[in-house]
């Protein structure tokens, strides 16, 4: 059995146990299913598949993606070190560069950031409770919801621990 979803870039290799199920998720999506009873002329393709199973090699792929999907898939490549064309390169950094030109400046990460870099030059320097090191979290623009806001609570915490429980520069 195959799936000649015209979306798709060849045609899937379905398996008799999984065509039923794949039917039943048509169903069940409402696709309309239509059963065409009858004898096809004698092919040679048949006679083919009879002697040599069909084997799928690789997947097809869907041929309409999203640009989220192409970049997405870029992403993949890169981190597991997969070779990506120089176009495909280009336009994925255009991407992130518009991707974060559109989130604008964080202050709570700038604020962070610079704590950071205030910890790990000055050595000895901890944040105190109550100081600067909570007031971002009170200080968060109106868009921030509570996971984020908890999320930017768990950070801090996490490196105010992990601050006090490194050993002392002298």
């Amino acid at each position: 059995w195959f799936n000649l979803n015209s979306l798709l870039s060849g045609p899937q290799l379905i398996s008799t146990t999984y065509l039923s199920i794949f039917l039943a998720q048509l169903q069940q999506e409402g696709y309309s299913i239509f059963v065409v009873r009858g004898g096809l002329p004698p092919c040679s393709a048949d006679d083919l598949l009879k002697v040599t199973p069909a084997v799928q090699i690789s997947r097809p792929s869907i041929k309409i993606r999203s640009p989220s999907e192409t970049e997405l898939q870029k992403a993949i490549k890169l981190s597991l070190g997969e070779t990506v064309n120089e176009e495909e390169e280009n336009d994925f950094q255009e991407a992130i560069k518009l991707s974060l030109e559109e989130q604008g400046p964080d202050p709570c990460l700038d604020k962070a950031i610079q704590m950071s870099l205030q910890l790990n030059t000055a050595g000895t320097s901890t944040p105190q409770e109550g100081e600067n090191s909570r007031t971002c979290v009170n200080q968060s623009p109106d868009g921030l919801d509570d996971d984020e806001e908890e999320l930017a609570a768990a950070m801090r915490l996490s490196l105010e621990a992990e601050v006090l429980s490194s050993p002392t520069k002298t």
